[in-house]
Formats: structure tokens, C-alpha cells, sequence
């Protein structure tokens, strides 16, 4: 069974989903990836990659189809605690090795490693502040 749109286009509605896709296409006849992310975000696993292959049938460009799928597989893995938690492995690195150079010490660069992975933000603006990497006193 076929059908038309208001541009002229010809769109096939046999499939499970096409009463979906008619009402999207409808509303937006020539959809960016952004818009197809959108409307994709309602399905999942299986049942989103059968829609998508009914879009590209339906005439919808299979580059955008694959964006916007793209763009719904990367969202949603960064947390903002995942975020923080690389911030304070990189604070605690980099400030034990400022604890190291500026006092010489291995527990100077335990103290200074530790409280960069307490306080990611603070501690290197502290050793940025001493002079990073320089030695006490000079």
C-alpha cells in the first residue's frame, strides 16, 4: 500500500510502524538528523533499527538516518559524576607530581595526590599558584 505527501513524495505504509512514520514525515517532509533523533528516541534496540530502515524506504536519506542513530548511541555515556571522576584522577596525577618536585618527598607527593583527588579544582589551582612543578623556596 502506498501513499503521498503533501510534497509530492511517494512513501510505502505496509510496515508495523507507518502510521508513526506517515504522521512524522508529515510534519516534518524533509527532517535534519537532529529531528530523526528525536523521533527515533521512542523506540529501542530492534524495533528503533526496523524504523530506521522503514525511514530510508520511506525516501529518507540514509547519511541522516545514520547520524541521527549515531548521535542516540553516543548520548547518555557521560555522566556528569563519570566527568568528575576523570577530573580527579587527573587533579590527584598532576598534583602528586607537583607534591614531588616542590618538597622532594614521596610523602609530599602522597599528601599533594590525595587532596588533588578530594578537591580536583582547588588543589591544582593552588600548585599553579606555588609555581607548578617548582621547588620550595625558590
Amino acid at each position: 500500500m502506498f501513499g503521498i505527501l503533501r510534497d509530492g513524495a511517494v512513501i510505502d505504509t505496509s510496515g508495523p510502524h507507518q502510521n508513526q512514520i506517515v504522521g512524522f514525515l508529515l510534519t516534518f517532509p524533509s527532517p535534519s538528523s537532529s529531528d530523526l533523533s528525536t523521533f527515533l528516541r521512542a523506540y529501542v534496540g530492534d524495533e528503533r533499527t526496523q524504523v530506521a530502515q522503514e525511514l530510508i524506504a520511506n525516501g529518507i536519506s540514509a547519511s541522516t538516518v545514520s547520524a541521527a542513530l549515531a548521535w542516540l548511541n553516543t548520548t547518555g555515556k557521560f555522566s556528569s559524576s563519570s566527568i568528575w571522576g576523570v577530573l580527579s584522577v587527573v587533579s590527584a596525577a598532576a598534583s602528586g607530581y607537583h607534591g614531588y618536585k616542590r618538597n622532594g618527598t614521596i610523602g609530599g607527593a602522597m599528601l599533594w595526590f590525595v587532596l588533588g583527588g578530594l578537591f580536583p579544582v582547588f588543589v591544582p589551582v593552588v600548585a599553579v599558584a606555588q609555581g607548578f612543578n617548582k621547588k620550595k623556596g625558590t
